[in-house]
């Protein structure tokens, strides 16, 4: 069987137990294992198949079992975890991946987790004996020696828990109770270090194979240190709530449902919930900055460069380059303010400012292109707490100097951006260094003070929750976004990661009041379908929404295309409050969209009368009276509109095409000619085509006809002449004619 017959026969199996046909299921995966030789699992498959049969021939028996429902769903769960144990066999010999490479040397090395543990702990031990024993060779010796044994030892053990699948709950348990072990044996920051190297390595191997041990080990880690440790509880959350999207299509298994209920009842839940969703959704804004920065800033800098340093000292910039004085300048100067203005930069830096406050992650595009150190190649170094003393940062310029101690203060960095900090510093001159590490060493207060005022009125624990969530988050946001293989892992923020979209955490967001502010930051940030569903849920709980929910769900409809769907959200939002122009506004729109002209005309006529001296609304009505062919109505609004404003570029097109169509043709030529040549549309010659044919100029017509054509696409411009065939009858332009006319398209003539 070929890959790619391989890859069919798994999706089948996939659809299949989705869709509850597991007999069908099952004897696919019998069927695949034999011809892949994988024995081991081959086994456990038949044991499932005649379990099955048992309980089906049960059920067509007539037997009674109240516990059916349950166990057809443990059935369907050892259905998911025997089908995801078979793609992992099929792939292991092989497939070219970092996994799959490192399950096939720990095959060689005959590793164990109880072995690897134990080294980790031994290096914990030793620690302390290798720095006193070092002591006489140096800071920076003694720092390196003391932690290169740890670090070899939990990279070892990250990869074992990453790549082993299924973990068993005796090995679970042994990984739980190394975070206590851990406590006694070194210091916190080895804790951390332990805590969140497996916690991440428990989270991948699970978004790689779906493991319900794993996602069980998270769920006990937060109840366990919900209270005692709250940044590794977050963070064990954090991994669960990824873990849950990624297989949010499968049942999850009744043990973890249990313990999900119970952690719901927990005091911290709410809060600690509530921080990892908002955190999540401003991590996933990181590409809104990351866009603006690009799409917007950078190249607008790019352009006003030149400008910019014309007007620094007249015109000369200085050899020594640009001084704080001649910044003061810049900032004093009108003219300066206005290029920005014109340039876009400022809008872009306004949202950059908004995104900022309300807590978007504004570093990633900083510390990008640093991340291609050697340090970055181990998927583990991507997840460590920061530790100043590491050994690839003992030996920088920035370990030497103390600058790897200061990073280390930086709060609102994340754990890798303090690495890329701490690992740049040899690329960094010396006196640029130095500057840098006074600013860093005298700004400490202040950024102690002011890094974050969203922490100001919260309690020691709920800070440390969301700092720890915050660093978690956007460590793994960089991973799959910057690692060099990331293409190899699942991206959660690719998929839209949104936790109200996952059946087993939805029984347990009862926070109305945090679900209306992810839909509003959803619709902030233009998350359409994210904000429907946050608006939706409200919808549900809500015994009388406010109108302005329906406008929001209606508008999230009309953004994603689905006019029909939005005109009813905007009737029934019509129903609580009928006197919003923006609502009316909508109202007119969707119905034009779906092909109501007629209702639409009643809104704009709303419209217009709500305020009768604004020109957009009653040249908005104009148009819907030209959509109907009431081409009287349509000109005196448009003739008021000119009356108003005669230099109104907007009313050309709709007063030369209006006038055409009630045949006054040459006031409908002087307006089509007061428009500029190389401002006229294809619509626009394809309408003066139209007035040349009606008045006898077929030559004329034809060379404008063309110019109207796309693509070099005849048949679709003699669509196009078709649709407005109404019009042409009526202009004179006879059958005939008009066949003629397409004839001489289709033969260049």
């Amino acid at each position: 069987m070929s890959r790619n017959e391989t890859i069919k026969s798994l999706r089948n199996i996939n659809e299949d137990i989705s869709a509850g046909r597991l007999k069908n299921a099952l004897e696919q995966m019998y069927a695949l294992a034999e011809q892949k030789m994988q024995w081991e699992v081959g086994a456990d498959i038949k044991t499932a198949i005649a379990n099955y049969g048992y309980m089906l021939s049960y059920f067509t028996e007539g037997v009674v079992d109240p516990d059916l429902d349950k166990v057809f769903g443990r059935m369907q769960l050892e259905a998911w975890a025997l089908f995801d144990r078979l793609r992992r066999a099929i792939d292991i010999p092989g497939h070219s991946s970092l996994y799959f490479d490192n399950v096939r040397l720990r095959k060689l090395r005959s590793e164990s987790l109880e072995v690897l543990i134990a080294a980790y702990y031994a290096a914990i031990d030793a620690d302390a004996d290798i720095v006193s024993t070092l002591a006489s060779a140096g800071p920076e010796d003694t720092a390196y020696r003391g932690q290169k044994p740890k670090e070899e030892a939990i990279k070892a053990l990250f990869e074992y828990v990453w790549t082993s699948h299924p973990l068993k709950d005796e090995q679970l348990e042994h990984l739980m109770q190394g975070i206590d072990t851990v406590t006694a044996k070194g210091e916190e920051l080895d804790v951390e270090t332990y805590a969140i190297s497996m916690i991440a390595a428990l989270m991948l191997g699970d978004l790689q194979y779906a493991d319900t041990g794993r996602q069980i080990a998270m769920a006990r880690l937060y109840m366990t240190y919900a209270d005692s440790r709250p940044h590794i509880a977050a963070t064990a959350l954090c991994a669960l709530a990824i873990m849950l999207f990624r297989h949010r299509r499968r049942p999850i298994s009744p043990q973890l449902k249990d313990i999900l209920a119970s952690i719901a009842e927990m005091a911290t839940w709410n809060r600690d919930f509530k921080t990892i969703t908002l955190e999540m959704v401003r991590i996933r804004n990181t590409e809104n900055v990351d866009r603006a920065m690009r799409d917007v800033i950078i190249p607008e800098v790019s352009k006003i460069r030149d400008s910019i340093m014309d007007q620094i000292k007249d015109g000369n910039l200085p050899k020594d380059g640009i001084k704080i004085e001649d910044l003061e300048k810049l900032e004093a100067n009108p003219e300066w303010e206005k290029m920005l203005e014109h340039s876009g930069i400022a809008d872009g830096l306004r949202r950059m400012g908004e995104m900022q406050q309300d807590g978007a992650d504004i570093f990633m595009s900083t510390f990008a292109h640093l991340k291609n150190y050697a340090f970055f190649n181990d998927v583990a170094n991507w997840f460590i707490p920061y530790n100043p003393e590491h050994s690839q940062v003992a030996y920088t310029e920035g370990g030497r100097d103390g600058m790897a101690q200061l990073v280390d203060r930086l709060t609102y960095l994340c754990d890798n951006d303090k690495y890329s900090m701490a690992l740049s510093t040899d690329m960094v001159p010396q006196a640029q260094r130095d500057f840098i590490f006074n600013q860093l060493k005298h700004s400490t207060e202040y950024i102690a003070e002011t890094s974050d005022m969203n922490e100001a009125n919260m309690s020691e624990r709920d800070v440390a929750v969301r700092r720890a969530t915050r660093s978690f988050l956007q460590n793994y946001y960089r991973f799959v976004k910057l690692y060099r293989r990331k293409g190899e892992f699942a991206d959660p923020y690719r998929e839209g990661l949104n936790l109200l979209t996952v059946p087993a955490l939805a029984p347990y967001i009862h926070d109305e009041t945090m679900v209306s502010l992810l839909g509003e930051y959803y619709f902030k940030y233009e998350y359409w379908e994210d904000a429907l569903t946050a608006f939706r849920s409200l919808e549900d709980a809500d015994d009388a929404p406010e109108a302005t929910l329906y406008q929001k769900i209606g508008y999230c409809h009309e953004q994603l295309g689905d006019m029909s769907a939005a005109l009813s959200a905007y009737e029934h939002a019509e129903l609580l409050d009928d006197n919003s122009r923006w609502l009316l506004r909508r109202l007119a729109y969707t119905n034009r969209r779906i092909g109501r002209d007629g209702q639409a005309l009643t809104y704009y006529k709303r419209l217009s009368e709500a305020a009768p001296d604004d020109t957009s609304a009653t040249l908005a009505l104009a148009y819907a009276y030209i959509r109907l062919t009431r081409w009287a109505k349509a000109l005196n609004l448009l003739r008021k509109v000119e009356f108003a404003d005669p230099e109104d570029t907007r009313l050309w097109r709709p007063l030369a095409w209006v006038l055409f169509a009630q045949g006054d043709y040459e006031s409908a030529r002087k307006y089509w000619q007061r428009i500029n040549a190389e401002s006229l549309t294809t619509e626009d010659h394809l309408n003066i085509g139209h007035l040349e044919a009606a008045t006898g100029n077929i030559r004329e017509a034809l060379t404008q006809y063309r110019l109207a054509q796309q693509d070099g696409d005849t048949e679709a411009l003699i669509r196009r002449l078709e649709a407005d065939g109404d019009i042409l009858r009526h202009a004179g332009i006879t059958p005939v004619k008009m066949t003629l006319i397409e004839e001489a398209l289709r033969n260049g003539r």
